[in-house]
């Protein structure tokens, strides 16, 4: 069941033409975690911070392997 609001909330977020800039950094860190490609640092024009890599997150999140890889992601506890 957490994995079908998972994937709803997937479905949701790639449609977002422009979706809020907290979702972009949480992607860009999402990118750094799964070791893929991020995008040259620029200056992002709209914020006083770096551009996110929003087509490179699009990109994994439409990989088929991304919730599987999200939800086999290993876990560290202390």
């Amino acid at each position: 069941m957490a994995c079908d609001h998972l994937t709803l909330s997937l479905i949701a977020v790639r449609k977002l033409g422009k979706p809020p800039h907290l979702i972009m950094r949480i992607m860009d860190a999402v990118l750094l975690l799964f070791q893929r490609k991020i995008d040259p640092v620029q200056k992002d024009p709209e914020k006083e911070s770096v551009k996110p890599s929003w087509g490179e997150a699009l990109k994994l999140m439409s990989s088929s392997t991304f919730l599987s890889g999200l939800m086999d992601f290993p876990k560290v506890y202390e």
